[in-house]
């Protein structure tokens, strides 16, 4: 999920309170699956935005173990 920027989470978050498609196919046309589109659709920006953070920070901790 970290790989989905802030406006395609609000396209998919938008998508979802319309109504128009189903999840499967909001998590098809992005290329997430079903349950990162039902997550994203619970989560305010906010929350996407701590977890982006969070997940970038373990990242670096991972690549500083590699070293």
């Amino acid at each position: 999920m970290s790989n989905i920027d802030i406006a395609t989470l609000r396209r998919i978050r938008k998508a979802v309170l319309s109504g128009k498609r189903t999840k499967k196919e909001i998590a098809e046309k992005y290329g997430v699956s079903v349950s990162t589109v039902m997550r994203i659709a619970k989560m305010s920006d906010e929350e996407f935005e701590e977890y982006i953070q969070r997940k970038k920070e373990r990242q670096k901790r991972a690549k500083k173990k590699c070293k």
